[in-house]
């Protein structure tokens, strides 16, 4: 559903235009996901969870922002490390760690306290989930009806990243597809 979607609007296209203007990104992403959404029968967290990372992964991909998936680290399994593990272990403020939210709250608070011991920065942890969490940490919503005043909408997350990458002066190597 979601290629099948990205493939509609076409993946070059969004492609060309985030390589021109990293703030399209909020665009497609807001697209993508009102279209899948519209596709789906039922729509419950653990749906929207699993298309929220599918569509992150798409988005790092073709953004060509440096990024590390799904590697553990310390014992604990990470959803997303930006820009590297290598970052993460000799300069935790240099370095985000996105958690994707499936479950309960409760786990992932659990899964913040792993990871604070090796990302001690709350600013730098970073959560999507589809409603608000009162979590330590920057929560990024999918539902925009629920957004608060502390949260972000996950529409932004790249450019986020895109900015954060910037303000640390990440040299990392930027490789086209």
């Amino acid at each position: 559903m979601l290629y099948s979607t990205i493939a509609e609007i076409g993946k070059e296209k969004i492609q060309s235009e985030i390589a021109l203007d990293i703030k399209q990104s909020k665009y497609y992403i807001e697209l993508i996901i009102n279209n899948c959404k519209k596709r789906i029968d039922n729509v419950d967290e653990d749906t929207v969870g699993s298309l929220s990372e599918a569509l992150l992964h798409f988005m790092l991909t073709i953004s060509i922002l440096p990024s590390m998936r799904k590697v553990a680290f310390n014992g604990t399994i990470l959803d997303i490390v930006i820009p590297s593990l290598r970052v993460l272990k000799n300069s935790p403020e240099n370095s985000i760690v996105i958690l994707l939210s499936k479950g309960s709250e409760n786990i992932m608070q659990e899964k913040i306290s792993h990871i604070s011991r090796f990302q001690p920065n709350e600013k730098n942890l970073w959560i999507v989930s589809e409603k608000p969490l009162s979590l330590a940490c920057i929560n990024y919503i999918l539902d925009q009806k629920d957004i608060l005043s502390e949260k972000k909408l996950y529409s932004d997350l790249i450019i986020d990243i895109d900015k954060f990458l910037h303000e640390k002066g990440d040299k990392s190597l930027k490789i086209f597809q």
